[in-house]
């Protein structure tokens, strides 16, 4: 159907104003009729006297016949032309050619066209025409159907992200609440050993929670095309994949993860996005990797360029891509390009590896700031 961006998509009206010059029209009007229900809903008009002939299509006691005549059942573009009554001959146009451009489901489009020539004089002429023309508004109506579509998916997007921001501000506000009451109970001299043990354990849940709800918000940030905020400072990668090894063995012990690392990998990176990416890669190889198979976490550089590689990770099921992966990904991602990096994904027998390349040091145009002279990482 023609939508409602075509009534002021200005390439469809150039188009119709082409059109209107190459077959000679007065007006040239783009319309969509409903057979179930019978009614007419003009999208757009060019040409002298639209107004006129908009009311002669979709006023009351408008000629459907004539619509129901020139509707093609062959999938070609149905023609039909009649005469056109004495309001609009006045105005110079004595026929009216009703063009079947699409039809879906119930709804059929049409463009119709205000002629100067009797309507018995016009259909061989006309029909030559189309030919030619039939296919400039079927493809200029297919561009106006993807400019509206666009914007209700640009639309849907923005109310996604700000359900998601409002969302996790009303959470955050909710656990800083429960994360005080745990830290009352865990320093309450009147409360007993086990009460303050569980105390503990909510307050590192509530963390976790937290840490979730900022990489949720990341995510976010880098699906609405905005970039990872960043703070560049000199670290060590070698330390941070080390520091995230460690505290996987602490959290799984039964699980094996191996570190191949340089003793030392010195770049301008912000180490804190470095180890929340690494983080969520290990956990997608944890919680989706064969649990028979030890994951590995290796770090190479070279003279321009680090890279650290996890794996193996199972990043697709039979259902398709997880939750957990995309998210790691879209992170994954965001934090590469904000440092002028890559990710790259490799395919290997036991499993997918994520390979995250970071220059090592900031490309000429980056805007990214932070304080290169001090040492993280160690």
């Amino acid at each position: 159907m023609v939508g409602e961006a075509a009534a002021t998509n200005e390439g469809l009206r150039r188009v119709l104003e082409l059109i209107r010059e190459e077959v000679a029209a007065h007006t040239v009007t783009l319309l969509s009729y409903d057979r179930a229900h019978k009614e007419v809903t003009v999208a757009t008009s060019v040409g002298a006297g639209t107004d006129l002939v908009e009311q002669e299509l979709s006023g009351p006691g408008a000629d459907l016949d004539a619509l129901e005549e020139a509707s093609s059942t062959d999938g070609e573009w149905g023609l039909g032309i009649t005469e056109a009554h004495d309001t609009l001959r006045a105005q110079g146009i004595r026929s009216l050619a009703r063009v079947q451009l699409s039809a879906h489901g119930g709804q059929v489009d049409f463009m119709v066209l205000g002629l100067p020539d009797p309507h018995d004089r016009v259909r061989d002429r006309l029909a030559a025409q189309l030919d030619v023309v039939v296919p400039w508004i079927e493809g200029a109506v297919g561009c106006a159907r993807l400019g509206e579509t666009v914007s209700m998916l640009h639309t849907q997007r923005d109310l996604r992200n700000q359900m998601v921001s409002l969302v996790a501000h009303d959470l955050r506000g909710s656990l800083s609440a429960a994360k005080l009451a745990a830290q009352l109970l865990t320093h309450d001299s009147d409360a007993s050993d086990a009460r303050r043990q569980l105390a503990e354990k909510i307050d590192m849940n509530i963390d976790r929670t937290e840490r979730m709800l900022r990489d949720l918000l990341e995510a976010n940030r880098v699906h609405s095309g905005r970039r990872v905020s960043i703070r560049r400072q000199r670290c060590d990668l070698s330390a941070v994949a080390r520091r995230v090894a460690g505290g996987f063995r602490t959290a799984h012990g039964e699980r094996s993860v191996h570190v191949d690392v340089p003793e030392e990998t010195w770049g301008e990176w912000d180490a804190d996005q470095l180890h929340r990416v690494i983080s969520n890669l290990a956990t997608v190889a944890i919680k989706q990797g064969p649990s028979a198979t030890p994951i590995q976490i290796e770090v190479t550089a070279d003279e321009r360029c680090a890279r650290v590689l996890v794996h193996p990770i199972v990043l697709r099921t039979r259902e398709g891509a997880t939750p957990r992966a995309e998210l790691s990904l879209a992170l994954a991602h965001g934090c590469a390009e904000a440092h002028g990096g890559t990710v790259e994904l490799q395919h290997e027998r036991a499993g997918d590896a994520v390979a995250v390349v970071l220059p090592l040091h900031p490309p000429a145009d980056s805007t990214a700031s932070g304080a290169r002279d001090e040492s993280l990482g160690r």
